[in-house]
């Protein structure tokens, strides 16, 4: 499957998909609702709904490889999707399988009662300047390319 097909991927497991959301809702709560403005705590269903929204229209696409800080290993590959909102669907590098789903955070933002106040449009161009800026000057980030909009 390519990045611009319509079908929206599915998680790798319904366990995923709960271990996830839980993870959403419980050690970051109002973080993704506030995101996506409905009310704390937010149900499965607006959170996999929103997934699959971000799948089928992404306002920017882009892959890499990731150092996992934690394992001290890279992440292989993979796809990301991300909205005007900040919320983030990493997928396997076919992107038909979802790995999970947050709201991602530009270097000068914070969620929930953040110091910055959201931007939609502007947060998804400081997203991208730091990306670039981790795959120019530090070891972390490689084989970066934007596929939507592209570079």
């Amino acid at each position: 499957m390519n990045s611009t097909n319509c079908e929206t991927p599915k998680w790798t497991s319904n366990k995923n998909l709960e271990g996830h959301y839980r993870k959403r809702v419980e050690d970051q709560r109002g973080c993704f609702e506030s995101a996506i403005k409905v009310p704390v705590p937010m149900s499965i269903e607006e959170y996999d709904e929103r997934r699959k929204k971000v799948c089928r229209d992404p306002d920017m696409i882009y892959r890499c490889n990731q150092w996992n800080h934690r394992d001290k290993s890279w992440y292989g590959s993979k796809l990301y999707k991300v909205d005007k909102d900040l919320i983030l669907v990493i997928l396997n590098p076919d992107g038909d399988k979802v790995i999970t789903c947050y709201h991602k955070h530009p270097s000068t933002m914070r969620c929930p009662g953040g110091s910055k106040e959201e931007q939609p449009g502007a947060n998804l161009l400081e997203l991208r300047r730091d990306l670039e800026n981790l795959w120019m000057t530090t070891p972390d980030v490689k084989k970066l390319k934007f596929i939507k909009p592209r570079s």
